[in-house]
């Protein structure tokens, strides 16, 4: 009885921050809704293609990049449910939002202070949503820290071999956990025998020079940069980070040498120095050293005021991000026109302007919203690399294209009718556009450019 009572006292502030969790997180899943999340997707056609041709093998050995297999496994299968982009982004938000509850859901006292930063930290709403394995990442680690609060060092090694082959990151992280734990040889060594068969295949992708060729780092721009992005609250919440480490010498080891790690990818040209998902990966051991630094009720109060602060700033600028969406659908744009004179059977080909790096999370694509993203959107089989090749996807019977910037590709796309929308930065520059031998003019639909079939152009 009295289990089921300290059980209840605990699920119901859980319960409270993990809704806020989600509630945060789910305007995401409706604004990442963008070009980029399908170029995402298209990065990740291998595996897909691997699973319908039940090619096992590939499957577990296709890296994404310098990524393991995991996350383009899951997205395979979520593919072959049903290949429908809300589905896609809706599993990441909800990684991120189980990485909230189980934080929260720990047997310490104060693990709802640790479960509220973690809902409410701008960095992991701000990745929250997207097509690719860092959500999943935090749940994993997540998944670790639950496993250290139980005394179970089986759930930490299996948090460990799920995230090593989700991503380099998590394993560094659940390894520097596992390090600190009493079963580290049992954790290390289940860890290392389920890894093995990515450690040589991780280190030829890193030797190769494309893969270590990123710009070096600017301080003061990554800085303001950051700081434009997730705020300042960070800054107010380092103390109390720093007061945790001093307190708890094992939530430093995780979270310095994560920290160590990242700056070292960074030095070695892996990790670009103005991109921000790796952070992710510190997140969890950063707000259980916050926990571990709020022995006094006054620094209790200081972080409540700090993430309820982050909170109202995250639906701020979310609100005011799907408002734009929303507010844009009432004028007509050019691939609305696309839309009501293509048919099933014709192409679509959407030409974006850049918009900054695709790590900027910011952007948000009104246009991609004339596409639901509740329909299913099944790949389009072309040559290979796709994200090359617009990365092609069947839409009521139409092929979609999508292109950040115009490509040779665009002049060359299979289908008889081909209907060429350019818009955002992309819409002054037509003449960067190769031309199609079956299509007319540009003409000026709104804020966009679209070029027709050369029966429709009277």
């Amino acid at each position: 009885m009295k289990v089921l009572v300290k059980f209840r006292r605990l699920l119901r502030p859980l319960v409270v921050i993990t809704s806020i969790g989600v509630l945060l997180r789910l305007p995401r899943v409706f604004n990442r809704w963008d070009e980029w999340a399908l170029h995402y997707a298209g990065y990740l056609n291998q595996a897909v293609d691997a699973l319908q041709a039940g090619d096992i093998g590939t499957l577990l050995s296709s890296w994404t990049g310098l990524h393991p297999p995991l996350y383009s496994m899951v997205h395979a299968m979520l593919n072959q449910i049903w290949p429908a982009p809300i589905l896609w982004l809706s599993f990441a938000a909800l990684c991120s939002a189980l990485a909230v509850f189980l934080v929260g859901y720990q047997r310490a006292p104060a693990a709802w202070i640790g479960a509220l930063c973690l809902a409410t930290d701008p960095i992991q709403v701000h990745y929250a949503a997207e097509i690719n394995n860092y959500p999943l990442m935090v749940a994993w680690i997540a998944l670790a820290w639950w496993g250290a609060d139980r005394g179970d060092w089986r759930v930490i090694a299996l948090a460990g071999v799920g995230g090593a082959w989700t991503h380099v990151m998590a394993g560094v992280v659940i390894g520097l956990l596992g390090l600190t734990r009493p079963h580290r040889l049992k954790i290390l060594t289940t860890m290392l025998i389920v890894c093995a068969p990515l450690v040589f295949s991780g280190f030829i992708l890193a030797a190769e020079a494309g893969n270590r060729s990123q710009p070096p780092l600017h301080v003061q721009a990554s800085v303001v940069d950051a700081l434009s992005r997730f705020g300042p609250f960070f800054l107010v919440l380092l103390p109390v980070l720093i007061r945790g480490c001093r307190r708890r010498v094992d939530i430093a080891v995780v979270w310095g040498g994560t920290l160590l790690f990242w700056a070292g990818t960074v030095a070695m040209g892996i990790a670009a120095p103005h991109q921000f998902p790796y952070a992710l990966a510190l997140g969890v051991p950063a707000v259980m050293a916050i926990v571990a630094g709020c022995d006094r009720t006054a620094l209790v109060r200081l972080v409540v005021v700090v993430c309820l602060c982050r909170a109202v700033w995250i639906v701020h600028s979310e609100s005011n991000a799907a408002h734009a969406i929303w507010k844009d659908q009432s004028q007509t744009r050019g691939i609305d026109r696309a839309i009501a004179l293509s048919a099933p059977g014709d192409a679509i080909v959407l030409i974006r302007g850049l918009n900054g790096p695709d790590d900027d999370k910011r952007h948000t694509s009104p246009v991609l919203w004339r596409i639901s993203p509740w329909e299913a959107m099944p790949t389009i089989q072309v040559e290979s690399p796709t994200h090359r090749r617009g990365q092609p996807r069947s839409w009521r019977g139409r092929a979609i294209y999508t292109f950040d910037e115009p490509s040779s590709a665009v002049g060359t796309i299979a289908e008889d009718r081909v209907f060429t929308v350019l818009y955002d930065s992309a819409a002054m520059n037509p003449e960067r556009v190769p031309s199609h031998p079956r299509q007319g003019n540009w003409q000026t639909i709104g804020p966009d450019l679209l070029r027709m079939p050369d029966e429709l152009k009277h």
